[in-house]
């Protein structure tokens, strides 16, 4: 993964590796979290988090939206670890395009 993010008018790249093994328990994981995950809405603060053995991250958090009132679940991928700046957040919606360009990827190693 390669992700340029602009803050205060500099542009910093964050680059964050996986290997074909790493792609397939990614996948594993979100399908999980697409399938048992995302239809529950816990009482309290949750996270679900996905870290291979370097410094990559993925996960979900379930928190409320103050401004709406609205409880959701919401995902990131942390291309490095300590990193906020690395953190790249998206929504329920994006999950399953995310997981068939990872399956894309899969493919083509």
């Amino acid at each position: 993964f390669k992700y340029k993010n602009k803050v205060n008018y500099l542009t910093t790249t964050k680059i964050g590796y996986l290997d074909k093994s790493d792609l397939e328990r990614l996948i594993n994981y979100l399908e999980y979290i697409k399938k048992n995950v995302v239809n529950t809405s816990p009482t309290v603060y949750t996270e679900y988090i996905y870290k291979n053995a370097g410094n990559f991250k993925a996960g979900c958090l379930y928190s409320s939206r103050t401004n709406f009132k609205k409880e959701y679940w919401k995902f990131f991928i942390q291309l490095k670890d300590y990193d906020e700046e690395s953190t790249i957040y998206f929504s329920e919606s994006e999950l399953a395009p995310f997981i068939d360009a990872l399956k894309t990827a899969v493919a083509i190693l």
